[in-house]
């Protein structure tokens, strides 16, 4: 698997994460990976048999049984506007880091219209980040989205400040305590990166 591989399944990672974000949500109030299936399962009704009448004399006296076929239907995406801002190192055509969470970004662009995506690349201090991500939040963005696992401070800031808000910051595996302290709408991403890492050499 040769770099640019890797960088593609880092972005397929990110879209599965923003697509469960946008379209569903936790009962329980702290949040680790994000897993949830960003379309809801499709409903069946089940078949019925229904008996004919009694047999008349005009089909020879044999009983007929009709069966009425299931349906499916799939629940359509949400249409509700869903603003993403998305704060990383590097630039969206760098292909690396920043390259594969602005691939994710596009492909949760198509596949779900409601969503919207806005990119700030080239952040690289805790500062900025601050900054960028306030600034999202009080225009009030659903998602602010941190992809640098060293800014695990900020976005709990961020997230206190406004708990309206959903923030995440990836990657970081939370350790016990963290989670249990953490704002009921902060959540951590770990894609475990490091295996495409290891693919790619």
């Amino acid at each position: 698997m040769n770099r640019r591989t890797a960088v593609k399944i880092l972005g397929l990672c990110f879209c599965t994460a923003l697509l469960a974000a946008a379209c569903g949500s936790s009962d329980d109030d702290s949040t680790t990976a994000t897993t949830a299936a960003p379309v809801a399962p499709a409903t069946t009704e089940a078949p019925t048999t229904t008996e004919a009448p009694e047999p008349s004399d005009t089909n020879g006296g044999e009983e007929t049984t009709t069966t009425a076929m299931a349906t499916t239907t799939t629940e359509p995406l949400p249409t509700t506007p869903y603003r993403v801002a998305l704060l990383y190192p590097g630039s969206g055509n760098d292909q690396s880091w920043a390259n594969a969470w602005w691939d994710g970004a596009l492909e949760a662009m198509d596949i779900a219209s409601n969503v919207t995506v806005e990119s700030v690349d080239s952040v690289y201090s805790a500062e900025q980040y601050e900054t960028q991500a306030m600034s999202f939040a009080a225009a009030g963005y659903d998602l602010v989205l941190i992809a640098h696992g060293a800014m695990g401070a900020v976005a709990v800031d961020v997230a206190e400040a406004y708990p309206d808000v959903q923030v995440c910051d990836a990657p970081i595996q939370p350790t016990e305590e963290m989670a249990e302290e953490q704002p009921a709408n902060l959540c951590y991403i770990d894609m475990a990166q490091h295996h495409s890492n290891f693919f790619s050499g």
